[in-house]
């Protein structure tokens, strides 16, 4: 658009007096009084560059102290081109352990209505799970740069790492509830049911694998999946509290089945099974319009709703040792949650996201714009 900006906007800008680039300071307020997507999303990209630079300054405090003989204060003029080379180096491994930091926490998130914060924890736990002993601090910096712009989870008591680790279901593991002998019938079925499909399945997961048959053995052992799933909806309910399994319940699907195969810092390997289950309801934006049944037909059926409400669950399944590492879900019969997401739609503007994009100019000559079009 012509406009002049980078991904380093997010925690700085230029001066116009001066001409040169200012670090700002983070806002803690700036999260809960942004609405607009982008505003939101750049404060999430900010805590992320912050965590960075953060992790980057620790990785090079030691080539500043040899280059300058212990003060850390480079002086004026320009740096030796070994010194160069050794602080980009250590910038683009900084990098890659960030991004490989954030990817992999897509993995640890709920399967429906993620959050900032819900971010936040996935990247606490999944990094917790691959190196446990955060000797250089990669974690600390993560918490601190998102508590600096007012990034905070629900239900929560503090920001320390230990709190922010999603908490495994130890309740279906503790070997006399019904709970552990839901998780053995869970991944018995899995395991004993599919056994060398799951080994294809999952050696088959690589770069250079047959895609379209990797595609249809994830399909199929989902659609297995579903099926046992449904025929046991009663007895399994409080294994899956995210979802409603009555007899009445609405429809779920297996969205994704997929191996997590990570290798750790010191050459750990961890091979887990990433099983995300969701489900929606038909919803409505009063108390009143439900039990009225009125709404707006958008599906076509003829049967009336406002909206669609979502739950799930995201499974992390260590299946060499028969255990649930983790079930996080939102649940299809959160009250509190449905009742955010009414205030949200009654309150919404309506302003379609192009209008982000397009800043005045014709939409049919800017791409980006087009993508955000009403359908």
């Amino acid at each position: 658009l012509g406009q002049r900006s980078a991904l380093r906007d997010a925690i700085g800008h230029t001066d116009p007096l001066t001409g040169k680039w200012q670090l700002q300071t983070p806002d803690p307020a700036a999260l809960e009084n942004a609405t607009e997507v982008h505003d939101r999303g750049a404060i999430l990209v900010a805590a992320i560059f912050d965590a960075f630079l953060s992790i980057y300054k620790t990785r090079v405090a030691d080539l500043l102290r040899i280059a300058t003989s212990g003060s850390g204060v480079l002086p004026a003029g320009a740096i030796h081109p070994d010194l160069v080379n050794r602080l980009a180096a250590e910038a683009a491994k900084s990098a890659q352990h960030m991004l490989n930091m954030c990817v992999r926490a897509l993995d640890y998130c709920p399967t429906v209505d993620i959050t900032f914060g819900e971010y936040l924890r996935a990247l606490i736990t999944a990094d917790f799970e691959l190196v446990p002993d955060d000797s250089r601090g990669y974690r600390t910096a993560v918490v601190e740069a998102f508590r600096r712009r007012g990034i905070y989870p629900d239900n929560v008591r503090t920001l320390s790492v230990e709190s922010l680790l999603w908490a495994p279901p130890a309740a279906l593991h503790d070997g006399n509830g019904s709970g552990a002998g839901l998780v053995k019938r869970f991944l018995g079925y899995l395991v004993d049911s599919h056994h060398l499909n799951l080994i294809k399945f999952m050696n088959n997961w690589d770069m250079e694998a047959d895609r379209a048959e990797v595609y249809e053995q994830s399909r199929q052992l989902a659609a297995d999946l579903h099926g046992w799933i449904d025929i046991n909806r009663a007895s399994i309910q409080s294994f899956l509290p995210g979802l409603d399994l009555s007899a009445k319940g609405p429809n779920f699907e297996i969205h994704s089945l997929r191996p997590a195969r990570r290798v750790g810092p010191n050459g750990e390997f961890i091979s887990e099974l990433v099983v995300e289950i969701a489900q929606r309801r038909r919803a409505f934006l009063t108390d009143e319009r439900e039990k009225a049944g009125e709404g707006m037909h958008r599906d076509g059926s003829g049967r009336p709703y406002d909206f669609y409400f979502r739950g799930g669950h995201t499974l992390i399944l260590d299946l060499q040792r028969g255990l649930m590492r983790y079930s996080i879900f939102k649940s299809i019969n959160s009250a509190s949650r449905l009742e955010r997401q009414r205030s949200f739609m009654n309150e919404s503007t309506g302003a379609s996201l192009r209008a982000t994009y397009s800043n005045g100019l014709n939409t049919t000559s800017e791409p980006f714009a087009m993508l955000h079009r009403d359908g």
